[in-house]
This record gives C-alpha cells, structure tokens and sequence, in this order.
C-alpha cells in the first residue's frame, strides 16, 4: 500500500470539502444560492424582477410562503408531512372576506374564527396521525379534503367577494418602508427561532422529533408535540391566508393551491431533516424567499409557468435523495479514514523496525 503524505491528505481535502459541506449541510448552502440568484442571475435573467417595484409583492408573497413554510417545518420536525395547506390558506382568506364585512368587531371575530378553525384542522390532523395510526399523507389530504369543502360552503363557490378595507389596509400598509406582511412575519420568525432553539419546550420538541424511543425514556410524550406540531401548522397556515386574502383584495376559492409544494421545498431547501429532528427558521425563512424571487425570475423571464413546479419537484426529490448521499459520504469517509490510519500505522511500524540495530547476540540465540 502506498502511503498517503499529509499535504496530498490536506490538498484533496481542501478540494472536496467545500463540496461535501454543501451536501451535508443544506442549510448553509441557501444563502449562497440566494446571493447568486439575486445578485447575477436576477439582474441579467430579469432585471424588472430587482427593481424598486418588485420590492413590495417580494416582501408580501414571501412573507406569505415563509408562514406557510413555518408551519410545515413543525410537522417535517416530527417525521410528518403536512398536505392540508391549500385548504387551510384558502379558507382562512374566503372566510376573512365573507365573514369580516362590517364593523371592526366582526372583523375580528372573522378572524378568530377562521384561525380557530385551521387550528382545529390542524389539531385533528394530529390527533388522526398520533392515536388512530393514521399516515400523515393520507389523513393531512384528508383534511385538506374537508377544508376545502368548508371553504366552498362557506363561499357559495363564488371568489368576487372583497375583503373588509381595515384588513386591506393593514396587508399593504408599510412600516419604515417595509410592508406589514414582512413586519409581522419578521416577529413571528424570531419567536419561533427564540422558542425552539433557547427554550426547554422547543429542546424537547426537537428531541422528540430526532429519537421519539429516546423522549420517551426522558419523560417527553412525543404524540403530544406532534399534535401541537400539526396545530402549530395550522395556525401559520391560517396567518399566511388573512395577509393573502388583504393584499389580494379578493382571494379565490384555490388560493392556497400554489403554497402546498413551494413550503415543502422551502423546508427541503432550508436543510430541514425529512425524517424528523432539527430543522433551521432563519434558513427557512431565506429559502422561501429565495423560492418567491425564483418564480419572478421565470415569470419574467417569459418562460412557462410550469418550470417553477418542476424546479420544486427537483428540489423535493433532492431533499428526498440526500440523507443517502450523506450517508455514503460518511461511509466512504469512514473508510478513508480507516485505510489511512492503518497505513500510517504499518508505515511507522516499518520505520521503527529499520531503525533498531541488528545485534548478532539476538541474531545467534534464535532458533537454528
């Protein structure tokens, strides 16, 4: 065996680990493709999409996506997957318009309903993922089924109804120049950071995500937080639907549709764990704003409006695809390790034996 020196060791490790830190650590590579994307591809793809202009909905629709990105990542966190979005934003913002006309008063019982409502859903959800067995794909489309269903009912199947101006007003307002949407989605990023990362709660939350067998010997009830995840959920996704339904004037009946792919692929994106456990709010948020400029970009750019569902199936299959490329980068690390630690050894060995003297007493007392 050919002994590796430690220059070539480092110079080959220096080449690759770049490469390797992007792929185990997801989350740190969002924030170069966000710089990439706005600062070279943007500007000479689509320069109208980094004007002042473009600013405002930037902010707003980001905004929108980074809520409904939240949500989804407390379920990721727990192993789940979470297909009741579309539904939950969509009734959220047909129920603010058809309910909230009127006196402030109404306004803010519309929302206390419409929020209490996608937190019932999301509670449920829970409830049918947790006691009943249920897999989260099935019972989360489930309930996406029966939101959607509500928001029919609720609307009459008729999408022309304005929302109250004092939720209008509010969803385009600006505070130091910047929209409230982006104001309100700023607070409840750093909350949910300050929660998870520095506080008993989210350390278990995370715990009971990453090893339930684990919180379970600890004390910890992991069906509980996944139950508060799914309810969790829900309430970003009723949040997210109120700010739409404001900005918009006049949200749809479907006006949840586009967000139930884009937050998985924020979340995949943000280097969320699939299978559960520690996932990133800051690199989330940065994610799902990136994933709002790269549907300007291609709108701008004139290409079809298919290519951004296939960039975010792309991405979901990536996310999919990379727990095993990681895990065979860590074998083959492992691997490498192991070899060159037992040619050094042998090398060493060999060294020592040349350098100890030859005495002919030694040589005349073995065996002849």
């Amino acid at each position: 065996m050919t002994r590796v020196s430690a220059p070539a060791r480092e110079a080959r490790n220096g080449r690759w680990g770049v490469a390797r830190g992007l792929i185990t650590r997801p989350g740190a590579a969002i924030f170069v493709a966000a710089l990439v994307l706005f600062l070279v591809i943007s500007p000479l793809v689509a320069p109208t999409s980094v004007q002042s202009s473009a600013f405002a909905p930037l902010v707003v629709f980001g905004s929108i996506l980074v809520l409904a990105s939240f949500g989804q990542m407390l379920v990721v966190q727990q192993g789940g997957f979470d297909l009741s979005v579309p539904g939950a934003i969509s009734l959220a913002a047909v129920g603010a318009a058809h309910f909230g006309v009127g006196t402030p008063a109404r306004l803010a019982l519309a929302i206390l309903l419409t929020l209490g409502a996608t937190v019932v859903g999301g509670f449920l959800n829970g409830l049918a993922v947790t006691f009943l067995r249920i897999p989260p794909l099935i019972a989360t489309l489930g309930m996406n089924a029966l939101l959607l269903a509500a928001t029919q009912v609720v609307s009459n199947g008729v999408s022309t109804v304005d929302v109250p101006n004092q939720l209008a007003t509010f969803a385009q307002a600006r505070l130091f120049g910047v929209p409230a949407p982006g104001v309100v989605t700023l607070v409840v990023a750093l909350l949910l950071g300050l929660i998870v990362k520095y506080t008993i709660w989210g350390r278990r939350f995370e715990l009971s995500g990453d090893n339930p067998k684990a919180a379970l010997f600890a004390g910890i009830r992991p069906r509980r937080f996944q139950i508060w995840a799914y309810a969790g959920g829900g309430l970003f996704y009723g949040i997210a639907g109120l700010l739409l339904a404001g900005y918009v004037r006049t949200p749809g009946i479907n006006s949840g549709d586009p967000y139930l792919f884009a937050s998985v692929a924020a979340v995949v994106l943000g280097g969320a764990v699939l299978s559960g456990g520690k996932a990133s709010t800051i690199a989330t948020l940065v994610a799902a704003v990136f994933l709002t400029q790269l549907t300007a970009v291609v709108t701008a750019s004139g290409a079809a409006p298919s290519l951004q569902y296939i960039i975010q199936a792309a991405i979901i299959c990536v996310g999919v695809g990379l727990p095993a490329l990681r895990r065979v980068l860590s074998a083959a690390r492992r691997r490498a390790a192991a070899r060159g630690h037992s040619v050094d050894d042998a090398s060493e060995d060999s060294d020592d034996r040349l350098a100890q003297p030859h005495s002919p007493e030694g040589a005349s007392n073995g065996p002849r």
